[in-house]
């Protein structure tokens, strides 16, 4: 398989317990589209990379978030309750919203790769949001634009696009 690995390290998943809401750890990879498989983020449970022969448990154990369904990524506002020197963004799908955590000086890296793969229309635009500090992602999101499928101002097919909201 010719699958590119594009970035991988521990995240963090806020998840909903019966009490309350508990982050756990997760290995994350961060896979580009490649002739037999699409873009990804695959999240195994643990603090580090999956065991190389493929077993049920680590298949079990697996979280599979396809980009080609991302709308928004962005940074969150982090709390008291996310893991200590990690920073919160938010990765949504069309079915799902997931908290996630990086380390604070990883963290606007997965943002800006996880950008590169979701809205690769939209490469020209994120990429003049990247300056000679980085990508500030306090002020920077990329999601999907409001389906003008149920305005009534619009004539003409609908059109879905990807837009870039720097500030």
């Amino acid at each position: 398989m010719d699958e590119t690995v594009v970035k991988q390290g521990l995240l963090y998943l806020q998840q909903q317990q019966t009490f309350g809401k508990k982050w756990r750890r997760f290995w994350g990879i961060l896979y580009r589209e490649s002739t037999c498989a699409t873009t990804r983020l695959e999240l195994f449970e643990g603090s580090g990379p999956p065991p190389a022969e493929k077993s049920k448990k680590a298949e079990n154990t697996k979280r599979l978030i396809k980009l080609s369904d991302c709308v928004h990524v962005a940074e969150a506002n982090g709390d008291a309750s996310n893991p200590k020197e990690t920073s919160p963004f938010f990765l949504e799908t069309m079915d799902k919203c997931y908290l996630l955590a990086a380390e604070s000086a990883e963290a606007a890296d997965w943002i800006l790769k996880l950008c590169e793969l979701a809205f690769p229309r939209n490469r020209n635009a994120w990429k003049t949001a990247v300056g000679k500090e980085g990508l500030n992602p306090k002020t920077c999101s990329l999601s999907m634009e409001e389906n003008s499928l149920y305005s009534t101002a619009h004539k003409g097919p609908p059109k879905i696009r990807c837009t870039f909201r720097g500030g």
